[in-house]
């Protein structure tokens, strides 16, 4: 097998628009996989992740985005021996001309 590279790798997002609002959410599932070493001994867990997006347009040339990763703050590895992100919130505001 590749370096962390896994046979499984399953992608799931869906979105709801109710009028200016864009209410979405997406599944994330990557199976196990292995670190860099030619025998394939360093196994690595696979992982799941839940996100939650949402989106209001006030007007045409304004919105306001929030993006928040990792909802059930699951504890994951992508490269051994490096943490990854816990659960966060992005909060972006677009002015569109």
């Amino acid at each position: 097998m590749l370096p962390y590279r896994a046979r499984q790798v399953f992608h799931l997002g869906v979105e709801h628009r109710i009028q200016a609002l864009k209410l979405g959410a997406e599944y994330q599932y990557t199976g196990n996989r292995y670190a860099e070493d030619a025998a394939n001994k360093t196994r690595l867990g696979g992982y799941s992740l839940v996100n939650l997006t949402a989106a209001y347009d006030f007007n045409k040339s304004l919105g306001v985005q929030v993006r928040w990763n990792n909802v059930l703050n699951k504890d994951y590895v992508l490269v051994d021996g490096y943490n990854t992100p816990g659960s966060n919130v992005f909060v972006n505001l677009s002015w569109r001309m």
